[in-house]
């Protein structure tokens, strides 16, 4: 099997919590593909500049970054699709009822990881995420930081930022 992992972020508007997502995952991990989308996305919009400024400050490209529609043809390319929100998961789900396997909102995945990297390969810890996921929650949501300023920006990095430490130490 394929060690290399297609993780598509989703959020809604692509400009904000999805693509810093995208770009921070990729500076932590150089081991995987990583994409983004909105389910409303604002297409062709650049990334939010508060976003941006996080991404860069914390070691992220963002360069060229557009933000693009979620798509069937996006989703299906994905092994793993992780949305900011529960209820962007629900959405997904409602048209893609198959994508169930490998779809869990970002807070719902770290949540779900053991305490400590197990050694198991991508594909093992996800099946293992998944085999447990259960109902998403709000609880879990990572809040959209867009049009509230450079706080809610900062706000919103950190906690996509525990949550993709905690991903990737376990990923690789």
């Amino acid at each position: 099997m394929n060690p290399v992992l297609g993780v598509l972020f989703v959020c809604t508007g692509n400009v904000c919590r999805s693509p810093y997502a995208e770009r921070r995952a990729a500076s932590l991990s150089r081991r995987h593909r990583f994409a983004s989308a909105g389910t409303h996305a604002l297409a062709g919009a650049p990334m939010d500049a508060h976003m941006a400024h996080e991404a860069r400050v914390r070691g992220a490209h963002t360069d060229g970054f557009w933000s693009k529609q979620l798509t069937q043809d996006l989703a299906d390319a994905a092994d793993l699709i992780l949305t900011a929100e529960a209820q962007q998961r629900r959405w997904i789900l409602a048209d893609w009822p198959r994508l169930s396997r490998r779809i869990l909102t970002v807070g719902q995945f770290a949540a779900l990881l053991p305490g400590e990297p197990t050694g198991w390969s991508p594909w093992e810890v996800v099946a293992d995420v998944i085999e447990r996921r259960g109902t998403s929650s709000s609880a879990l949501d990572v809040p959209d930081p867009y049009r509230k300023g450079p706080e809610a920006a900062r706000a919103c990095a950190d906690l996509l930022d525990g949550h993709l430490t905690r991903i990737f130490a376990h990923l690789g």
